[in-house]
C-alpha cells in the first residue's frame, strides 16, 4: 500500500475539521494505514488538493469536482453511518494506484 494523503475541510470553521482529522488519525493508527491527514480551510481547497488522495469534507453541499474521491466528514462527528464511511475510506486507502497506459510513439 502506497502512502496516501487525506485532506479534511469544513465550511464553518477549522475547529470542526481539526476534530475530524484527529478522529481519522486515530482510526488510521488502529488500522495501520500509511497516511497523512491534513486540514485546509474551505476557501483554500483548490490550492490544498494537489497531492491529496481523498477529501473528507464537512460541508452541506459542495458540488465542486476536485478530481479526487470525496467523502462526508459528518459521520466522524455524529457517529451516524461511521462504519460505512470508514469502510469507504479504507477502500480508497487500500486501492491500488491507477496506472496510465503507455503512450505509443
Amino acid at each position: 500500500m502506497a502512502h496516501k494523503v487525506i485532506l479534511v475541510s469544513c465550511v464553518s470553521g477549522m475547529a470542526t475539521a481539526e476534530t475530524t482529522a484527529a478522529k481519522i488519525r486515530k482510526i488510521a493508527a488502529e488500522r495501520k494505514w500509511d497516511v497523512s491527514v491534513k486540514v485546509a480551510e474551505f476557501r483554500k481547497l483548490k490550492e490544498a488538493v494537489p497531492g491529496c488522495d481523498v477529501l473528507v469534507q464537512i460541508a452541506p453541499s459542495d458540488p465542486t469536482d476536485y478530481g479526487i474521491p470525496k467523502l462526508s466528514g459528518v459521520p466522524f462527528l455524529t457517529g451516524f453511518e461511521l462504519d460505512k464511511t470508514i469502510q469507504a475510506l479504507d477502500e480508497i486507502i487500500n486501492a491500488e494506484p491507477s496506472t496510465k497506459p503507455e503512450e505509443s510513439e
